[in-house]
């Protein structure tokens, strides 16, 4: 874990496979779900937003466990209601 991240707080208890996580600010602006557990403390994940072209919408990258507890996670439901107006 580099020493930025380190400073941050944990926000997410566990991370398990269909969390949908916004990382960390100071990393990478996207949001992810989380796909498997690679072992490790790393999990593979598919960004589901980005404004980063190096990490387009689609792409699977690997993320440490210690940079997803320290992300937001995300309601589903919530973003449904976004989607769809109610």
């Amino acid at each position: 874990m580099n020493h930025e991240l380190s400073k941050l707080p944990v926000t997410i208890p566990f991370v398990q496979r269909g969390m949908i996580i916004a990382l960390p600010a100071g990393q990478q602006p996207m949001i992810v779900t989380v796909k498997e557990n690679r072992g490790e403390g790393s999990f593979e994940t598919i960004v589901v937003a980005s404004e980063n072209p190096s990490y387009p919408v689609g792409d699977y990258i690997i993320n440490s466990e210690a940079q997803l507890r320290r992300g937001e996670l995300i309601d589903p439901v919530a973003i449904l209601q976004l989607a769809t107006g109610h």
